[in-house]
């Protein structure tokens, strides 16, 4: 396997990116006020600088939460299809989930020659919306991608970042010479990207009404394999992390009277009450009662899969919560 692909994959370190306090995060909501003017448009908003269009969802008084925004046009916002504004006076929160702020104390960049470049409080932000420096480096966003994040550097025009379809290296704009990957980050079906924070190799999904991550994403739910003999279910992991990640974070919950989960980085673990094969995430719930359990816990990928069964067919649930970066 070359390099370029052994990186792609995740099996070693992405270079450059040497980095201290190193932080990733969407661009914070914001609150506005407005007054419709059809079941789908908004006028007279407060506050509308900044929004692109296709770039933000937005939630408010009789607006469903998940809207996102198809027009900006001054202070008149179009909601997407079938969106209802129905209050005359409609407070509303805007998600600007495409633009995302990188901020580190110090970040190695470095060519492809092996020239670097040590730079200290860097403060850089993107929209996927955008072409170029502080935007895409080429094409246009796609729905239900993962899109990598770097910070690029030029002696003359100092320090931009951008998204890229590429885990190795982004197609630097005229004028930059530099990189360093900084993270990941995946759009939704709407070309929205999902709603996470990163600190330092640390990713984490961010729950919030209103936003395009309401809820941990969800990987598998309900009765599936068997845990008791074990029969373990394959689940893919390439739409809950990047190919990057190394780790997983995840949240598997039973509750049902005598239920049992197991989950494990490949399917050569135990069952659930097994002492000599015991699997990393095992919850059992004995005969006494119902006594719904949630149990949260890392593990280093295997695959592009993880293995997992729940014997409950009501409560079990498995979640992801983040992922840890080869960075």
């Amino acid at each position: 396997m070359t390099k370029a692909a052994q990186r792609a994959s995740g099996m070693v370190p992405m270079v450059p990116g040497i980095a201290t306090g190193l932080k990733n995060v969407a661009a914070s909501p914001i609150s506005l006020t407005g007054t419709t003017s059809s079941t789908t448009a908004i006028t007279a908003a407060s506050v509308t600088a900044g929004y692109v269009a296709n770039g933000a969802y937005i939630t408010g008084s009789g607006i469903p939460a998940g809207t996102y925004l198809s027009g900006v046009a001054g202070a008149a916002l179009t909601l997407s299809a079938a969106a209802t504004a129905s209050a005359s006076g409609v407070a509303l929160t805007i998600f600007p989930l495409n633009t995302r702020i990188t901020t580190a104390n110090t970040l190695v960049v470095a060519d492809a020659y092996g020239n670097a470049n040590l730079l200290q409080n860097v403060n850089a932000s993107a929209s996927i919306n955008n072409s170029g420096a502080g935007g895409l480096d080429t094409g246009v966003v796609a729905a239900s991608t993962w899109y990598y994040e770097y910070i690029i550097w030029g002696i003359a025009l100092g320090v931009s970042k951008v998204f890229s379809l590429s885990a190795v290296a982004p197609n630097l704009p005229a004028g930059y010479t530099m990189y360093a990957w900084v993270g990941a980050a995946r759009t939704d079906a709407n070309k929205i990207l999902l709603y996470t924070l990163k600190t330092g190799r640390k990713n984490q999904y961010i729950c919030m009404v209103g936003s395009n991550v309401a809820a941990l994403p969800l990987m598998s739910s309900g009765a599936v394999g068997a845990p008791d003999t074990p029969t373990y279910l394959a689940v893919s992991v390439s739409s809950f992390v990047p190919p990057t990640a190394t780790e997983i974070d995840l949240v598997m919950k039973t509750g049902n009277t005598s239920a049992h989960a197991i989950c494990a980085p490949n399917n050569s673990y135990g069952n659930a009450t097994s002492v000599a094969n015991t699997p990393p995430m095992a919850v059992c719930i004995s005969s006494y009662g119902l006594a719904p359990i949630t149990m949260r816990n890392s593990m280093i990928l295997e695959s592009a899969n993880i293995y997992y069964a729940n014997s409950d067919s009501s409560n079990g649930v498995l979640v992801c919560a983040g992922w840890t970066d080869n960075l």
